[in-house]
């Protein structure tokens, strides 16, 4: 029953990355009925968009690999494409790209309001219109940064007749529950 939901998972990850390549069309198609070229908008927006079918073909290959730790991360890596895409809708979208391509950070940028859009003002903005976006972030850092989550993908710890044992992999990592492996493609689906 769990195996047939990962595949549903699956599905529904190439169903996104179908609809983020159609988003490009649909970005290309409105810029040039303009005869204008593309937009800033569009320019910006198309590059998000083409990392996160990147992320998207990047994490299925890892995780059917079961290098499930590097494949965890690239959540994190898109949810970094969330918050560049949303710092488009809160300034000027012709300074936010000329500046990015400059070589600043979205970080180091200011709002129409003068903030600057560092992640934890994104995370709370967005947060305004998704909620559960700020735990996500939280719990996908972890996988960023060395952390706990890397110790736990390559070492089982048990206790035997009082004794500690440590089984550790080098260069590998142990096996996931299917629940774990259906949260994971859950999150990467958000």
């Amino acid at each position: 029953m769990k195996t047939e939901i990962i595949e549903q998972k699956f599905l529904r990850l190439h169903d996104l990355q179908n609809k983020c390549l159609i988003e490009i069309s649909l970005i290309y198609e409105f810029d040039f009925s303009k005869n204008n070229g593309i937009s800033y908008v569009g320019h910006y927006a198309t590059s998000i968009v083409s990392r996160s079918v990147s992320l998207i073909k990047s994490f299925e290959l890892l995780f059917n690999n079961k290098i499930y730790s590097t494949a965890i991360s690239l959540i994190r890596l898109q949810i970094d494409n969330c918050l560049r895409l949303f710092a488009i809708s809160l300034c000027n979208p012709e300074y936010l790209l000329e500046e990015v391509k400059k070589g600043k950070s979205v970080r180091s940028l200011k709002d129409r309001d003068g903030i600057k859009m560092q992640d934890v003002y994104l995370i709370n903005k967005l947060g305004e219109f998704m909620p559960s976006f700020k735990s996500l972030y939280e719990e996908t850092s972890g996988f960023i940064h060395f952390s706990n989550e890397h110790l736990k993908a390559n070492n089982k710890i048990s206790q035997k007749d009082g004794d500690l044992y440590i089984q550790t992999l080098i260069g590998g990592e142990f096996e996931i529950t299917e629940t774990e492996k259906i949260k994971y493609l859950d999150d990467m689906i958000k």
